[in-house]
């Protein structure tokens, strides 16, 4: 079997996700909206793996590093889509600027998770990369003060 992950798309503002939504490659958010949300964006991947593995994840918004991500994967599971949060949109003047906004995700996984004997977890070399490139339309303000 051969390790693989891709992330496919984004969902926002979804109270609950099921495998069956479609997630999407542009989001159109509008700023209402985001300012009464948590503000969380929720990655779906698509993996296959052969053995226990963590999915490590680098978010940039418009060239800008939001953070490193990982997460494992379910125990007993080697092929699917898992559901994680991506990102929280983040709350800066260019972040919140009307219009379009580049989501890059560079994922991967780390493979062959093993527990040593003094229950702490050792792994190899992140493997497998792939990149996508989503896109955010942020609306403006509907609601006037």
């Amino acid at each position: 079997m051969t390790n693989s992950i891709f992330v496919e798309g984004m969902f926002f503002n979804e109270n609950q996700i099921t495998k069956d939504d479609e997630p999407q490659i542009l989001l159109e958010i509008e700023k209402d909206v985001l300012d009464r949300s948590s503000g969380y964006i929720i990655g779906r991947f698509l993996f296959n793996i052969a053995s226990r593995s963590k999915i490590v994840f680098e978010v940039t918004l418009d060239g800008v590093k939001i953070d490193d991500f990982g997460t494992n994967l379910p125990y007993m599971e080697t092929s699917g889509i898992y559901d994680t949060t991506l990102f929280k949109y983040p709350n800066s003047a260019r972040a919140n600027k009307d219009g379009i906004h580049r989501v890059y995700v560079k994922a991967g996984l780390i493979t062959g998770i093993v527990e040593s004997q003094k229950d702490l977890i050792e792994w190899d070399a992140i493997e497998n990369t792939c990149e996508s490139l989503f896109f955010i339309k942020l609306l403006p303000h509907k609601i006037v003060d």
